[in-house]
């Protein structure tokens, strides 16, 4: 069938990049003398499998056919028909497999409006391990950024100028530390990712689970002023979505401020 002008670009394909611009215009000229021999994929409505194709018939001035996507794991038919990606550095593998594994059913991927957990994950970072070719443990890494972090910094590891491990740890920033560190360039973000991991993190304290004779629960350590400071340092650092952690610094801050203002 003829494909409508404009078509939007399913969650899965988005995967993957798109192709520069110069090799659009390569694939656009090709089309054009040689017609589109291969139909682009439609699936729930978008375009599944074929993007590249899509833009090209329109820049070469061309129908552009497509077919209706009719098996029952659409994801592991964009990863086949993306097989040669493969290649790709391991950067590019782990950003690929954290953008997978990122994926929430419903169709919403990358930045959720929702909270985390609403929506379950459409698949598991090791299925998107094997799907990719990458590494758990790079996609581990990779997920901050793709959650994160700003596009430029996620670019610049995709081009393979910075480390996973560096890329993931500047990602954890606010965003005005992440664009000053891309600012400097890869440097830049190697000299910000040394600083935040020299930088000490208090370890998760918790109250005892059950007072007892009415007492209130004791908090470890003991002082409260450098307890206080700690949490309010680090509180900005923490992802969006990483609740559980969020309210144990909360929690930490309120504790303190009442043990400072019981010794005023």
């Amino acid at each position: 069938m003829t494909t409508p002008q404009t078509m939007k670009y399913h969650e899965y394909a988005n995967i993957y990049n798109m192709l520069t611009d110069e090799k659009m215009q390569n694939l656009a000229v090709t089309l054009k003398r040689d017609g589109q021999l291969i139909p682009i994929t439609i699936y729930e409505g978008k375009i599944l499998d074929g993007r590249n194709r899509y833009e090209a018939c329109k820049i070469a001035g061309i129908e552009c056919h497509s077919v209706e996507y009719t098996g029952d794991d659409p994801l592991q038919r964009v990863s086949n028909l993306n097989g040669h990606r493969r290649h790709d550095s391991t950067n590019q593998l782990a950003l690929t497999g954290a953008k997978m594994a990122n994926l929430r059913r419903g169709g919403q991927g990358g930045k959720l409006k929702v909270p985390m957990g609403t929506l379950k994950s459409a698949i598991t970072q090791e299925r998107a391990a094997e799907l990719t070719g990458a590494s758990l443990r790079n996609i581990k890494r990779a997920k901050p950024i793709v959650e994160n972090g700003i596009p430029e910094l996620e670019e610049m590891t995709r081009n393979d100028q910075v480390s996973i491990r560096a890329a993931s740890t500047v990602a954890k920033l606010p965003e005005e530390e992440q664009r000053e560190a891309v600012s400097k360039g890869a440097d830049g973000i190697k000299e910000a990712a040394k600083k935040q991991r020299d930088t000490p993190v208090p370890r998760r304290i918790f109250p005892s689970p059950k007072p007892q004779h009415g007492k209130v629960s004791e908090w470890v350590p003991d002082d409260a002023e450098r307890i206080w400071a700690i949490a309010q340092a680090h509180l900005d650092r923490i992802l969006p979505n990483d609740t559980s952690l969020t309210k144990v610094m909360n929690n930490l801050i309120a504790y303190a401020e009442a043990r400072i203002s019981k010794t005023k």
